[in-house]
Parts: C-alpha cells; sequence; structure tokens
C-alpha cells in the first residue's frame, strides 16, 4: 500500500513538473487540485515548489489561481526552496508581477522580511534584478521611509555588506540607483566585505559611460516610394533601425542618468580617505574580495609596466580610490567629477606612487591625461611649484 501511495506522488510530481515545462498550464491547475499539498508540491532538485516555478516563470494570472488553493490560514513565509528563496523572492524579480506581491503579502505580511541563505529579503532580489517598480512597491509595504538607517540597513544589504546600491550599480540599473541614493542616502558610504564604496563599483563599470553615437540609415525611405516588394523591404529596414534608433536611445539616457549619479556619489564618498579605509580594512581583513573582472583584466592585458601592473592585481581593490578605478577604467565623468569637487585629489598617489597622470599614461587613456593636463587646479600647482 505505501508503495503505492509513493509511486502515485512520484507520478504526480513527474507529471506537474512536465506541465510546467510544456507551459501547459490549465493541467497544472488540475494536478494540483488532485495532490494533498496542492501548489506547494516541491516538484524540482532545487526544492522549488509549483508555486516557486510558476513566480520564477513570470505566470501572474496561474500564481494568483494557485494561490486560492492554499489554506487561508497557512503561512508560507516558511516555505522556501534550497536557496532559501521565498515565494516572494521569486515573484521580486519582475514589476510585471506586483499584483501577485500584493497578494502575497497580504496571505503573510512576514514575507516582507524573510531572508534567504545569502541573508537577501525580498526587496535585494528586485534591486538585483533591475526592477524600479517592484522595489519602490516593497519598500512602501516595508514603510522603509519611517525606519531610521539603522534600522533599515539590514534590510538593504546582504551578509557580505553588498547593499542593494551596490548591486543595482553593477546590474546597471541607473534609474533604480538614482531612486536609492535619492531616497537613503545613507548607503552611499556603506562598503561590502572588501571595503568597497558605491561609487568603486560605478569606477570600476566603464560600460555604464559606453558612448553611443545615432546613426542615421540612408535609403530606407526611399525604397518606400518602390515598387511593392521593395515597399516589404524598406519596412523591414524601416522598423530596424527604429529598434536600433530606440536601444541607442536607452543607452544615453542611462549613460546621462549614471551621471547624475556620479554628482551625488562624489559628495559622499570616502574611499579616497586613507584612514577611513585604514580603520574599515582592519575589520574587513579576512573577507574575500568582490570580482571586479573588468578592471582587473585590463591591468592584466597591459604588456608595459608589467611589474608594477602585477603588484597591482594581486593588491586589494578597496587601496585604489574611486579617481584611481575611474583613470583606469577611462571614466572620465567621474574623473572629472572628483577633481571639480576635490581638486587636492590631483596630488594624491596611490601605493606605488602613481598619481593619476602616470596611472593615464600606464594605460594609454590620452583623453583623461589631455583633461588632468587642463585642469585648473594643475596649472595652480604648476605655478606653485614651477
Amino acid at each position: 500500500m505505501a508503495n503505492n501511495e509513493t509511486r502515485q506522488k512520484s507520478r504526480n510530481i513527474a507529471s506537474l513538473r512536465m506541465a510546467m515545462i510544456k507551459k501547459e498550464y490549465e493541467e497544472v491547475r488540475q494536478l494540483c487540485g488532485e495532490v494533498p499539498v496542492g501548489p506547494l508540491q516541491r516538484i524540482s532538485i532545487y526544492d522549488d515548489t509549483v508555486l516557486h516555478m510558476a513566480a520564477e516563470s513570470k505566470k501572474k494570472d496561474l500564481v494568483l489561481d494557485l494561490l486560492k488553493m492554499i489554506p487561508e490560514d497557512r503561512n508560507i513565509s516558511d516555505i522556501k526552496n534550497t536557496e532559501g528563496n521565498t515565494l516572494l523572492h521569486e515573484v521580486a524579480t519582475s514589476d510585471a508581477m506586483e499584483y501577485a506581491a500584493t497578494e502575497l503579502f497580504l496571505k503573510d505580511p512576514n514575507l516582507l522580511t524573510a531572508s534567504n541563505k545569502l541573508r537577501e529579503k525580498p526587496i535585494f532580489c528586485a534591486a538585483r534584478y533591475g526592477q524600479t517598480q517592484m522595489f519602490k512597491f516593497l519598500a512602501d509595504k516595508m514603510e522603509l521611509e519611517k525606519l531610521s538607517p539603522e534600522e533599515s540597513k539590514p534590510h538593504l544589504r546582504r551578509n557580505d555588506g553588498t547593499t542593494v546600491l551596490h548591486i543595482s550599480i553593477t546590474t546597471e540599473s541607473s534609474d533604480l540607483a538614482f531612486f536609492i541614493v535619492k531616497n537613503y542616502p545613507y548607503l552611499i558610504e556603506q562598503r561590502d566585505s572588501s571595503s568597497m564604496t558605491a561609487l568603486q563599483y560605478l569606477a570600476c563599470n566603464s560600460s555604464a559611460f559606453r558612448k553611443t553615437d545615432i546613426q542615421t540609415r540612408q535609403g530606407f525611405i526611399g525604397l518606400l516610394i518602390k515598387p511593392e516588394i521593395e515597399v516589404q523591404r524598406g519596412l523591414l529596414e524601416l522598423f530596424t533601425y527604429l529598434d536600433y534608433f530606440s536601444g541607442t536611445i536607452k543607452v544615453m539616457a542611462d549613460r546621462h542618468k549614471f551621471q547624475e549619479l556620479v554628482k551625488l556619489l562624489v559628495k559622499k564618498d570616502t574611499s579616497w580617505d586613507a584612514n577611513i579605509n585604514s580603520q574599515v580594512m582592519s575589520l574587513c581583513e579576512s573577507n574575500k574580495e568582490p570580482q571586479m573582472e573588468e578592471c582587473s583584466s585590463k591591468l592584466s592585458q597591459k604588456s608595459e609596466g608589467q611589474n608594477s601592473q602585477e603588484s597591482s592585481t594581486n593588491k586589494k581593490k578597496s587601496d585604489e580610490s574611486a579617481l584611481f578605478w575611474a583613470t583606469m577604467s577611462n571614466i572620465q565623468e567621474i574623473v572629472l567629477e572628483v577633481l571639480n569637487f576635490r581638486p587636492h585629489a590631483l596630488k594624491q598617489t596611490n601605493k606605488e606612487g602613481m598619481n593619476i597622470l602616470h596611472v593615464a599614461i600606464l594605460h594609454r587613456h590620452i583623453d583623461i591625461f589631455d583633461m588632468v593636463i587642463k585642469h585648473e587646479e594643475l596649472s595652480k600647482l604648476c605655478t606653485t611649484y614651477g
């Protein structure tokens, strides 16, 4: 008898999993009504329930229908997969799932503050996936604006010290990063386990400032006035151009938003302060470095100054201030903003005794070199010591 029940349960799990994979959602609804635990049946090797997989697939209507099958008095904040993610962690990864998030919150308010194994709250998952509307929704439900900075910080960072601001910069979510800085400015000075600030993260991310020129495609308008077959080709060319154009506009908007973000971050960044760095690093000595592959690869790919650069790749990322990281990454916007706000940074040297002119030359960033040479503060220094 027990063997028969076990085999039947295995068949039900297999059927549910296959129905989810094949996107046969009506069958999923039917099968969930036939198993004892309903949509809370675990159907993956990662202990995902049917609801987990429905939320991960961004199927809002399916999630809402499955939630109705769960008893009203059933707490669901303790239903987690192997990563420790609750249903709200999965739902929080998409702005389109806001209504489902509302229903989950109403069913079990404890979901808002439930943590996974990395001590990430659902709001952190929203930030990791760049979901600005979901982030705002969860922040509102958590009433973060009523909490003090010390009370809200645990909700906005995970166990390695990475904050929602760090992660939104890493994923290049410019609108969300700007919103976070405006509403939670105390996160600007927060450091991860390797003592990296948000500005240092941004200074390592040159792709956030990539330049995109709007190019015009000649000829497709002319095709529209030719015979029918060429009209079709002209329309295809037009739609292709419009798609390209919209993508270009978004890149430009993101870049402008990051430029505005730099101005806010520079004012409160402390990565340039050696005293603060040494104090913080003494607390973080045993923690693992963040993966800043882009900057590390740039250091390792240069052939000249090899000995100097080998020592750079072996030292801690936080040893370099945001100014030096921006110089290495060729991010002129950050370099200029730092020098305008803190002109004496021109005299700053790193642990290898190099100033930013040395670093710009080492990495062959001629635009930054020219910009620094023409800077008003350098002229004053030359006058003073010349």
